[in-house]
């Protein structure tokens, strides 16, 4: 097992060890998974356990996507294929979408700053511009 340590970044790759097959999950997608584990625990007669409790005060504080649609959807339309050169290619990766969503950049250059991965990314402006509209879309987002 390869030690993950998202500090480093690797041939234009967040070293994450084994989890890099793994998909993200940004903030409202835990929030959603959290609570629907603390209603099934509810519904059993058992509290959730304060790490999960704690774990969702977190997510409920900073995710940025509040309407449930929008927060299924946002992450899938980020990573969408566009046609290049006769192939399909996805504009960025799932942990670049996840910090993304997360993170919400106003402008390429902060999201280059943030996720240095982005850096290079042809795509950079449109995923920005699309995380703009997210936030006309979703009043909630601040």
């Amino acid at each position: 097992m390869t030690e993950a340590d998202a500090s480093q970044v690797l041939e234009n790759c967040v070293n994450l060890g084994e989890l890099r097959r793994k998909p993200g999950m940004h903030l409202s997608e835990v929030d959603g998974l959290l609570q629907q584990i603390e209603r099934e625990r509810r519904t059993a007669k058992r509290d959730p356990p304060e790490d999960a409790r704690k774990t969702l005060e977190y997510c409920k504080k900073f995710k940025h996507l509040q309407n449930t649609v929008t927060a299924k959807s946002a992450k899938q339309e980020l990573m969408r294929l566009i046609p290049v050169d006769g192939r399909y290619v996805k504009r960025c990766r799932d942990f670049e979408a996840t910090q993304l969503l997360n993170l919400m950049p106003g402008t390429a250059d902060e999201a280059r700053k943030l996720i240095p991965t982005l850096d290079g990314n042809r795509y950079l402006d449109d995923l920005v511009k699309e995380l703009g509209q997210l936030k006309e879309y979703d009043p909630f987002i601040e």
